[in-house]
């Protein structure tokens, strides 16, 4: 496969999901990791990935940033993306797919799950138009509300 793909961690020495290089790695993929959204716009620009993986802690840092000036720039408005957070609400899921994230995956449940995207969303070789991306966070939210509404019920 070796598809190159560009990680973008949220510190040099910490990160979301510090095994995501390495389990990538072994499935044939070609890796490279940098801690800033600045750095990974001029990699972006020298070598373009396949795909582009971005740790997000909270909108306000590293999420939406990134993934718009990505989204903005004709060479990498089709470039797949995945955001790794940790627990965020489902308002800034929703701001963060609208922003351009492709998929979003916990950094707790990261391991296969980002696998799977990653290679679901390299096979696609294709970004979601706006209505696509606005649908799908539509479709994610109703599914939360889905799943909340039915915990409560089995808690009540």
């Amino acid at each position: 496969m070796n598809a190159p793909i560009l990680i973008v961690t949220l510190d040099a020495e910490w990160s979301l999901a510090p095994e995501a290089p390495a389990m990538l790695g072994l499935r044939g993929h070609s890796v490279r990791v940098t801690p800033h959204g600045a750095v990974a716009l001029t990699q972006l620009a020298v070598a373009r990935p396949n795909l582009l993986v971005v740790e997000v802690l909270d909108i306000a840092r590293h999420g939406t940033a990134l993934a718009r000036i990505v989204r903005e720039r004709p060479a990498f408005a089709q470039l797949p993306m995945i955001g790794i957070t940790q627990e965020l609400g489902v308002r800034d899921q929703a701001t963060l797919m609208l922003a351009g994230f492709d998929r979003l995956v916990s950094g707790g449940v990261c391991r296969q799950a980002l696998v799977r995207a990653a290679e679901e969303l390299m096979s696609q070789h294709r970004g979601p138009g706006v209505l696509e991306v606005c649908g799908r966070a539509a479709a994610w939210a109703a599914q939360h509300a889905r799943d909340h509404c039915a915990q409560v019920r089995t808690v009540s």
